[in-house]
């Protein structure tokens, strides 16, 4: 009986540990294309990012916006804006993104998002596109 309970014990302890492992492993999401729908706003992105930079295309207007990534951690980047149209540039000027994924899904992960000189953190999920 002692033998089945410490086999049981080990056998969730490690996976357990795989788990943990696998869910702050956000390597696979710094390259690849991506969409985010953003039902509040009614608004839909396609999200294509290299290891330094991401572009968006707003699938609705078809709006491009192309932000630089910096990596500060496994699953922690910044956004700065790079090119826009004015009225993104203009709102965006001296401001970064902060985006912390917190969720990881087969198909895509979970993030929070924070822009500099707010205090309103908002949550989305962006899925691997094809």
């Amino acid at each position: 009986m002692r033998k089945t309970i410490l086999t049981t014990f080990i056998f969730l302890w490690g996976f357990i540990l795989t788990s943990s492992s696998q869910s702050n492993d956000c390597s696979s999401f710094r390259t690849g294309k991506f969409k985010l729908v953003d039902d509040k706003n009614n608004k839909e992105y396609l999200i294509i990012r290299n290891d330094t930079i991401q572009t968006e295309t707003d699938l609705k207007t078809l709006e491009v916006s192309t932000f630089k990534i910096v990596w500060e951690s496994n699953c922690k980047y910044v956004l700065t804006i790079i090119e826009a149209r004015q009225e993104i540039m203009d709102f965006y000027k001296n401001k970064k993104l902060y985006i912390d994924i917190i969720e990881i899904y087969d198909d895509g992960y979970k993030f929070s998002i924070k822009l500099d000189g707010f205090d309103q953190i908002r949550y989305h999920y962006i899925k691997r596109a094809e």
